[in-house]
């Protein structure tokens, strides 16, 4: 028996070491499997830790673009309001005798259309008791465009309307009212033409809205347009906010 256990034990011996070398063989591939992951891991980690940054930056270029592209064209339209101010500025002296010849000046002056126009179309310019008496604060460069273009703009409706051709100035408690007996103002449109580029007139630019809207704004006012019963056309109202 002992004779045949000493022939058997080599081809034991033999199968232990090939077992124990299958385990350290599988052991080391395991670790060797685990060290790709986890490089791959990292890898893929550091990929997209790049991709969200390289996105974030783009997304930053972008609205610093858009917002670049803004202010241009905003500090454009600006400059056009610059040259009125500068131009306002000369003919201040001229302006402060009367609230009814300072709009008309205004007017000549700023849109170069003539006096004539007035006369050839019969347009009545009328200002209440209370548009007289009232008083506003504020720098007369910034308040004085916004008038002329509102006159300016219902001139334009009124010269092909019959009569009566009315423009009316108006106070109602806080409340600037600059009305006509034009068409009036579609529904639709009583938004959009404060936004820059609109104009239903033939030939506009669609600014001066926008930039009475702007400079309104800035001097902490507002301006919105409606329709009251005693004139049939539009009523642009002036309100502090």
């Amino acid at each position: 028996m002992e004779a045949f256990l000493w022939i058997l034990l080599p081809g034991f011996v033999a199968l232990a070491s090939g077992v124990l070398s299958w385990f350290v063989m599988q052991s080391r591939m395991e670790v060797r499997l685990a060290e790709e992951r986890e490089r791959v891991a990292t890898e893929r980690g550091a990929l997209e830790a790049e991709r969200a940054a390289q996105r974030a930056t783009f997304e930053v270029s972008i609205r610093a673009a858009e917002e670049t592209a803004r202010r241009e064209a905003f500090d454009k339209f600006l400059s056009e309001l610059t040259v009125e101010q500068r131009h306002y500025t000369r003919e201040n002296r001229m302006l402060l005798n009367s609230r009814r010849s300072l709009i008309l000046q205004e007017r000549m002056y700023f849109r170069n259309i003539p006096l004539s126009d007035w006369i050839e179309h019969e347009i009545t310019l009328e200002a209440t008791a209370e548009f007289e008496a009232h008083k506003l604060i504020g720098f007369p460069s910034s308040f004085y465009p916004v008038f002329v273009n509102l006159v300016d703009n219902s001139i334009f409706w009124l010269r092909d309307r019959k009569q009566p051709r009315i423009i009316r100035f108006d106070v109602r408690g806080n409340l600037m009212l600059i009305s006509d007996t034009g068409p009036g103002v579609p529904m639709a449109d009583r938004q959009a033409i404060f936004e820059l580029g609109f104009t239903r007139k033939p030939g506009g630019r669609g600014l001066g809205l926008y930039i009475s809207k702007e400079v309104l704004d800035r001097e902490g006012y507002a301006i919105s347009v409606a329709q009251i019963p005693e004139l049939s056309g539009t009523t642009f109202i002036i309100e502090p906010k």
